[in-house]
């Protein structure tokens, strides 16, 4: 197939057309297309890379299904459904023995040491000069449990388990003396109590 640069009348050609040699004479597969009013770029400016891409404003992307485990993008929705829980977690360099120690170390709901309901996590910071941080906890983590709602029994539990000097530290010395008399619940002596575990024990 040739495409024609020169017109030849002699042969019914013009520029631009396709032609093939039958043997005999040419043969016109196509006529002569003006593409002068096309555009001859195109601008990808606001087209954004596959590789590496940096999105503006707020990108939205479909939800998965909570437990998907794939390369899926995950969008924010996905992630607040997939976690379930907050664990409290002491600093590193906390100074003293108090509520966020037994935050951190006994089983209030049944889902393990230091594990809480995300609406029913205490208040971070717990106190002045507080360290303490969350972490997450997922769904998968907490197969085969089950949620405990009865945290005066549970954080009584524990600290009764405790040393003296801890409790009074978590209770103050009176507090711990009324509570080890059974006039008072530790909830009630409880220094600097999250008001989000306090309205747990008026729902429960």
């Amino acid at each position: 197939m040739y495409n024609i640069k020169n017109a030849g009348a002699a042969n019914g050609v013009k520029v631009g057309d396709n032609v093939v040699w039958n043997g005999e004479s040419w043969d016109n597969l196509s006529g002569f297309m003006d593409m002068s009013e096309y555009t001859k770029t195109v601008d990808l400016t606001g087209y954004v890379r596959l590789a590496s891409p940096a999105f503006t404003g707020k990108p939205t992307a479909p939800t998965a299904n909570t437990g998907t485990g794939t390369t899926q993008v995950a969008t924010t929705e996905f992630v607040d459904n997939s976690l379930h829980h907050i664990k409290w977690k002491l600093g590193s360099r906390h100074p003293a023995e108090d509520i966020c120690g037994m935050y951190a170390n006994a089983d209030l709901y049944g889902l393990g040491k230091g594990v809480f309901p995300k609406d029913a996590a205490p208040v971070n910071p717990a106190h002045p000069h507080c360290l303490c941080h969350y972490a997450p906890v997922y769904r998968s983590e907490l197969e085969g449990k089950k949620q405990s709602d009865n945290v005066e029994e549970n954080g009584r539990a524990w600290l009764e388990k405790q040393p003296l000097h801890i409790r009074q530290a978590i209770l103050g010395v009176k507090g711990e003396q009324e509570w080890k008399a059974g006039r008072v619940g530790w909830m009630e002596k409880a220094r600097n109590l999250s008001i989000s575990i306090q309205q747990n024990k008026e729902a429960a």
